[in-house]
This record gives C-alpha cells, sequence and structure tokens, in this order.
C-alpha cells in the first residue's frame, strides 16, 4: 500500500496542538474575565466610619484606671480625711448605680 498524500507533514511542522478546542477557549476566557473581576474589586470607607475608627483609636488609648483620681483618694484615706456616707452607699446601692 502506497500512500500519496503528505499532508500529514504539514501538521508534524506546526507543532504540537491544544486539545480542546472551543472548550479550552471558553475556559481561557472565563479565567480571563475572573482575574479582570478581581483586579477591578476595591474597598471605600466612608468618612463616618473612618471618624468612627478615629475615636475607637482614641479611647483605646485611653487609660482604664484614672491615676490621678486614685492618687487623690489614696491620699485622702491615709490621711483619714476621706469621709464615706453609709446613707449615700446604701442609695447608690438600691438606685442600681
Amino acid at each position: 500500500m502506497k500512500i500519496e498524500n503528505t499532508d500529514y507533514n504539514i501538521i508534524q511542522e506546526s507543532g504540537p496542538q491544544p486539545v480542546g478546542g472551543a472548550a479550552a477557549s471558553r475556559a481561557e476566557a472565563a479565567h480571563a474575565a475572573d482575574s479582570d473581576s478581581r483586579s477591578a474589586d476595591s474597598v471605600n470607607i466612608s468618612s463616618t466610619s473612618q471618624q468612627i475608627n478615629s475615636l475607637r483609636d482614641l479611647v483605646n488609648a485611653a487609660p482604664d484606671i484614672r491615676q490621678d483620681r486614685v492618687d487623690s483618694i489614696k491620699a485622702d484615706v491615709q490621711s483619714g480625711s476621706y469621709v464615706v456616707s453609709s446613707r449615700q452607699i446604701a442609695d447608690k446601692i438600691i438606685a442600681g448605680d
């Protein structure tokens, strides 16, 4: 048997061909669209949110204990000039303050 058609040489000269045809093209297009949508994502923080974050930072930076007030009361207790009214304490307990 003799093969006279030598078109197979053209296929060999062009190198390897991608497999999948239209399906591969659709997958590549979907991947490209995915990449484009990821690069277009953005986050916008409103000015109100930025103010809230700034205020939160200020509150977090403030000390939990007012050391000046603690020192003042401590000095009054040590000197004996700190007077506590049991009536005021009872009223505060009842009021729930």
